[in-house]
């Protein structure tokens, strides 16, 4: 990237919020055969601690960063390492583009009585945010900011419109299932958790502090998430688990005056939220790529990355089965172990060591 197109840190945190919003909107009885339940506002309560654990890699890693993002930091490791690298994270951040759009068309598809295919939407929704992805990350991030902003409103709105139909007698000891039934939704949402991956890529190119707004999602996004999953469960209680997107059908029920059954405010805000993410991951993914082939033309990136992310979205979104593959808790915890931990912690050490030996061969020049 280059100085013109860095963005605030306000941005970021809005960006990286709404990224998460986003998740919290989907969440479904089909995430990696997990049924909602009491357990999971309450392991929202621990998302705080785990995250700011989950950041460290990254703080170790941009700390001894020379500026620019971890593909950068990669090519000063030599060529081969660069390339390896850009195609792992490009191939990671077009995975990250498509699943969101599969989760929709999916929602779309099953939730309501449209007869378009499930490759309508995939379609539709990837040329959006193509053209999204090429205006550039400052114009993502603007956009982004807005969107967050409007759909945090939105779904303040509906939790406070559900206050009173909210029954305290659904919320009961979390722990009622045992230990691992919370240890269960622990991983689902560390699982869900990827966002991280957009400070490797963002936080040498933002203005102001880049912790102070790491650690206001650390706190915020745990909080939005806590409160989603606790008005479900008080709301619809047992009844939950029979829902195949909880949040959805309880914004359904809730009215504001004369406004009555907001799930189409939920369903808005997922869809811009979906936008605003998958453009930036589009981004990053084309950053990535195009550090390893040359295309004649940016345009042709976007194009190409675009459908490939629509076929992708289209083919893991036409039916349940397929769906329930998207939200693999287990294979989730292993991309985020590997791209979040583990390879940024060995370039962290492959660069220490390449610094140590050019500064034992200065000085042995210099002796």
């Amino acid at each position: 990237m280059t100085s013109n197109q860095r963005i605030g840190a306000g941005q970021f945190f809005l960006m990286i919020f709404l990224s998460r919003v986003v998740l919290t909107l989907t969440y479904s009885i089909n995430s990696g055969g997990h049924t909602i339940s009491n357990a999971d506002w309450f392991a929202a309560l621990f998302m705080p601690l785990i995250l700011l654990i989950m950041g460290v890699p990254a703080f170790v890693f941009l700390h001894h960063s020379p500026g620019g993002d971890l593909c950068d930091f990669a090519f000063t490791l030599g060529t081969g390492v660069g390339k390896a690298v850009s195609l792992l994270y490009g191939l990671l951040f077009l995975l990250l583009t498509f699943t969101p759009v599969a989760r929709f068309s999916f929602f779309v598809t099953s939730t309501t009585q449209t007869e378009k295919g499930e490759w309508f939407f995939p379609l539709l929704i990837m040329a959006a945010v193509s053209f999204g992805a090429a205006k550039g990350v400052q114009a993502i991030a603007r956009t982004g900011a807005v969107l967050a902003v409007i759909g945090i409103a939105a779904i303040a709105a509906i939790v406070l419109a559900l206050i009173p139909r909210m029954d305290m007698l659904n919320i009961y000891n979390p722990l009622a299932g045992g230990i691992r039934e919370v240890g269960s939704s622990v991983l689902l949402l560390i699982a869900n958790s990827l966002e991280l991956s957009m400070l490797y890529m963002l936080a040498p190119h933002i203005r102001g502090s880049v912790k102070k707004a790491y650690l206001g999602y650390c706190v915020t996004a745990p909080l939005m998430l806590f409160l989603v999953l606790f008005t479900v469960m008080a709301v619809l209680g047992p009844y939950a688990t029979l829902q195949l997107f909880p949040f959805y059908s309880v914004a359904g029920i809730a009215k504001i005056g004369e406004l009555t059954n907001l799930s189409a405010l939920e369903a808005s805000v997922w869809i811009v939220g979906v936008f605003a993410k998958c453009a930036l991951y589009l981004y990053f993914s084309y950053r990535c790529l195009s550090k390893v082939v040359s295309l004649p033309h940016r345009w042709m990136w976007f194009v190409l990355l675009g459908s490939l992310s629509a076929i992708a979205a289209a083919m893991s979104s036409d039916n349940v089965k397929k769906a329930q593959l998207n939200f693999s808790v287990v294979g989730s915890l292993w991309i985020n172990a590997i791209f979040l931990i583990v390879l940024p912690l060995i370039l962290t050490v492959a660069g220490a060591i390449k610094r140590r030996k050019q500064n034992a061969t200065m000085d042995s020049m210099v002796g």
